[in-house]
């Protein structure tokens, strides 16, 4: 009989990260530990500028299209290729910490966007988290936490994150 390996996503609480934030960006310790959104929306250019906006303070961007996708929004298939594309984003190697979170982008009818529930709005934001989640994992990567609800809910419920317009970015990197 063969068995199946399931492998479940980290989920990581607002106290969790606030811990993981600290000890990165206070301490100057987990130079390991990266933190990026990556959200996305139909017109994929809209989700950069809704990060750049307001996001969480200390995550970077990953744009599922340009960083994780080939044409057709197909996990990226050549090594060298994710390679660069990784190394751009200042990953060095499958064994850093990585953080994801992603939020809702509404669609610009505020009418609309204002009767959407949050649970709705977590469950379609979620959706590029886990995106990101996947391709990382297929290419290697284990350690991999998303952040439990995204942005919305900890905007919503204010739950002590500080929020940036400050673009975020790690530098570039040699992605082994």
């Amino acid at each position: 009989m063969v068995q199946a390996t399931v492998v479940m996503a980290h989920l990581i609480s607002v106290a969790e990260l606030q811990s993981l934030m600290l000890q990165r960006f206070s301490y100057h310790n987990l130079e390991d530990t990266l933190f990026f959104e990556c959200s996305h929306f139909r017109d994929p250019d809209k989700a950069q500028k809704e990060y750049d906006k307001s996001h969480i303070r200390g995550f970077a961007f990953i744009h599922l299209i340009n960083d994780l996708s080939e044409p057709g929004y197909t996990r990226p298939s050549n090594r060298n290729d994710i390679a660069r594309r990784l190394g751009k984003l200042g990953i060095r190697d499958t064994s850093q910490k990585i953080v994801l979170c992603s939020r809702y982008i509404g669609d610009g009818n505020l009418e609309h966007d204002k009767k959407i529930t949050l649970q709705k709005r977590v469950a379609r934001g979620m959706m590029t988290a886990t995106r990101a989640w996947w391709v990382l994992r297929s290419w290697g990567f284990n350690n991999l936490h998303i952040l439990d609800g995204g942005v919305d809910v900890y905007i919503k419920y204010k739950n002590r994150i500080q929020m940036s317009s400050n673009v975020d970015k790690y530098p570039a990197a040699n992605f082994d």
